[in-house]
């Protein structure tokens, strides 16, 4: 809390400083390439072009709050409502106005109430659970909100179980032409158990895509100031323990047969009996809320959220939750509620009354690769994290003991940070904090272990060996009559079956195929209250080469400059050896792990028939001949570099009359789509657009056989991806 003190004052003083940091300042989704919003209507699934901007229009700032302008349109698909709702997602010509200090509310918290409760950064807004409508005892029906009429409020629908019918794909909907989500904003098609079919002639994308595997983004802000993010983060408050799904503390009273008391036990105006009518979860009073404790940190409080460490907000924020269940269907609350955390002091405002400046998005990016390290007792013990940056850096140790090898540099280095001995029968705790100009600081926390060994943690065995492709399971032994914590150095290929717990343990490791010809290593430490940490060391067995190429024959044109590519994927370095040809060459003949080969023709084919040459790509086991063609007569073909993009999924795979390309990530910028065949030649060409996820390509017309889809973003940087037409 000190952090967003000081963070406080640092905006009050500078709203320069505070723009430059704050996410409530550089979040928001800036529309600059005039993406307009698209709707579908009921019966035809062709959507129908709007004339209103989508996204976020304009961002300002003064020093204590943000003003961000938007129509309140979404850059993917909306409707149809197929409930009869008669409203259309219209220009709302919003101005929201957010607190850029947001502070806990110590006092009754704040109920949400209906209507806007924030709003995510792409400018649509965010509703808690309810539609407006309730039970009416005395007519034993529903009344209120689209249904009309006033119900008793006492046993209040809820709008994600009640109104799911009139959600379009990515699970939102208008009301009074303000659309809106109660919900997590994902598509309905991307759950792990789908229970709505409106995405089968009505495909959308929603606001991002939940993946399991990452931090999920930062998806909006509430009218308390405070963020909101998706489904999974670290499971751990200070930002270790891997990623997991964060839990709502919301459970169903499934003892109820009867709607006449609430949880707490008060008896209130009936409701309807639990029937298949009107089940378990219909209304938001069929759920209790039981308190979770420090022993479970995934499980969120009263109001949907906890106090953590985020990628945006490395010194630890209150952040709210748009949770799910394990089908990653929404859990309630859904975003926020029933009550706030923070102050409200957001609202929607006519015009701006203050002096104000205009947020211009920065290219700046500051990164490291984690968040905590463990560094042993003996003095001179060493370990290291990697910074990626695109501006210029600083790092501090909170303790002299600490050192880093170096205090200041710029772009991406790779730290070693040294320790003095630790002579003492506890561990200690430093700060090592990576900062610079625009970007938010990084802070890393690093523990180190006590000399003063004791006996009341053991942990064994003291080191486990995994196969490459088998025997992927090995256990250790925890004997403490305490808690304990535990902790993998490298998280990315090992798993542990739990993080934390109390007394003795039997824990499973459980480790990832090694696709790598090397093999690899990480330290799994277990640490307990008074007791030296103890460590585990985890070696892995090299798996086999992995050679392959995306084509055996490479096609190009008569004319000189004429280019085709082939991707070469491997785990391991490989070699090109070429046949003597005057008339190509290769832009490429190493390299490691997986790239693409451009072959182009120095020459023109003087002949009217092809000729031809190969090369061999070659790793010291494996080796695979491809032949270059070159036509006597043909249009020139494909030639592209590629560089690094987000993770990409291209499917069905094989496809055969349609093919969806789909971004695991929030989108902030167009991507170009481009299809190749086979032979190089371009077939079809579309635009992920900004805010959107997924793109398709009609494949009806195309014959069957290998395709590659070029994708190249804004900033120029290409990649490809594979797929089969299967006819």
């Amino acid at each position: 809390m000190k952090a967003l003190i000081l963070l406080a004052l640092l905006c009050f003083g500078s709203s320069e400083i505070c723009a430059q940091t704050n996410p409530a300042i550089t979040s928001w989704m800036i529309n600059t390439t005039n993406i307009m919003g698209r709707h579908y209507v009921k019966g035809n699934s062709t959507p129908v072009n709007d004339n209103v901007l989508a996204n976020v229009q304009t961002v300002q700032y003064s020093a204590t709050s943000v003003y961000v302008s938007t129509k309140g349109i979404p850059a993917y698909i909306t409707g149809p409502f197929l409930d009869g709702n008669p409203s259309l997602a219209t220009n709302q010509n919003a101005i929201f106005k957010i607190p850029l200090s947001p502070v806990q509310n110590t006092g009754t918290p704040t109920a949400t109430t209906g209507g806007n409760i924030g709003i995510f950064v792409n400018g649509v807004a965010m509703f808690d659970y309810r539609d407006g409508v309730s039970w009416q005892n005395s007519t034993k029906t529903l009344k209120g909100g689209p249904l009309m009429g006033m119900g008793d409020g006492v046993w209040n629908r809820d709008a994600v179980v009640g109104e799911r019918i009139g959600f379009d794909c990515a699970k939102a909907h208008p009301a009074m032409g303000n659309y809106h989500h109660h919900q997590n904003p994902s598509a309905f098609s991307l759950d792990l158990k789908v229970i709505s079919n409106v995405c089968d002639l009505y495909a959308a994308d929603g606001l991002y895509a939940i993946d399991s595997t990452k931090h999920s983004p930062l998806l909006g802000f509430a009218y308390d100031g405070f963020p909101i993010y998706g489904a999974y983060s670290y499971k751990n408050v200070d930002g270790t323990g891997g990623i997991v799904r964060m839990k709502s503390s919301f459970t169903l009273r499934t003892t109820m047969t009867a709607r006449t008391t609430y949880y707490t036990g008060a008896t209130v105006t009936a409701g309807p009996d639990v029937s298949a009518t009107y089940p378990l979860g219909y209304f938001r009073e069929d759920y209790q809320y039981t308190t979770t404790t420090s022993s479970t940190p995934d499980y969120l409080d009263e109001h949907n959220g906890r106090f953590c460490v985020t990628p945006e907000y490395p010194s630890g924020i209150y952040c709210y939750f748009a949770t799910v269940d394990e089908n990653w269907n929404s859990a309630y609350p859904y975003l926020i509620g029933p009550t706030f955390y923070g102050v409200r002091s957001a609202s929607k405002v006519a015009s701006i009354s203050e002096s104000v400046t205009t947020y211009t998005p920065s290219t700046s990016t500051l990164t490291v690769s984690t968040k905590a390290l463990s560094i042993a007792a003996l003095g001179g013990s060493t370990n290291t994290f990697d910074i990626a940056a695109t501006v210029a850096w600083t790092i501090t140790s909170s303790q002299p003991w600490l050192l880093a090898s170096k205090s200041s540099g710029s772009g991406n280095e790779t730290i070693t940070l040294i320790a003095q001995e630790n002579s003492s029968a506890t561990p200690r705790s430093a700060s090592v904090t990576v900062t610079g100009t625009g970007v938010a600081e990084q802070v890393i926390t690093v523990t180190q272990a006590p000399t003063l060994a004791d006996d009341s943690l053991i942990v064994t065995p003291s080191s486990v060996v995994f196969g490459a492709k088998d025997n992927l399971t090995r256990t250790i032994t925890i004997t403490t009559s305490g808690a304990w914590t535990l902790a993998i150095e490298s998280p990315s290929w090992l798993s542990a079956s739990a993080m934390s717990g109390t007394g003795n343990a039997t824990i499973t490791l459980t480790a990832q195929v090694n696709t790598g010809v090397d093999d690899r290593s990480t330290l799994v430490s277990i640490a307990a209250p008074g007791a030296t940490i103890k460590q585990v060391n985890v070696l892995q067995s090299p798996g086999l080469t992995v050679l392959e190429v995306s084509k055996l024959v490479i096609h190009v044109g008569a004319a000189v400059n004429s280019s085709n590519f082939v991707d070469i994927e491997s785990n391991t370095s490989w070699g090109i050896a070429i046949d003597p040809k005057s008339w190509v060459s290769l832009n490429k003949k190493s390299g490691i792990g997986s790239e693409t080969v451009i072959v182009t023709t120095t020459e023109a084919n003087p002949d009217t028939i092809a000729r031809s040459g190969t090369f061999a790509v070659m790793t010291p086991d494996k080796s695979i001949t491809i032949s270059i063609v070159q036509a006597g007569k043909a249009p020139s073909s494909v030639s592209e570099n590629t560089t690094p993009e987000p993770t990409i999924l291209i499917y069905p795979n094989p496809a055969s009359d349609l093919v969806a390309i789909q971004m695991n990530a929030i989108n902030y910028e167009n991507i170009d789509l481009q299809l190749y065949d086979a032979a190089g030649q371009e077939v079809a060409r579309t635009t992920l657009v900004q805010g959107t996820t997924i793109a398709y390509f009609d494949t009806r017309t195309l014959y069957s056989g290998e395709y590659s889809v070029r994708m190249q973003n804004a900033t120029g940087g290409v990649m490809f991806r594979k797929f089969i037409l299967n006819k």
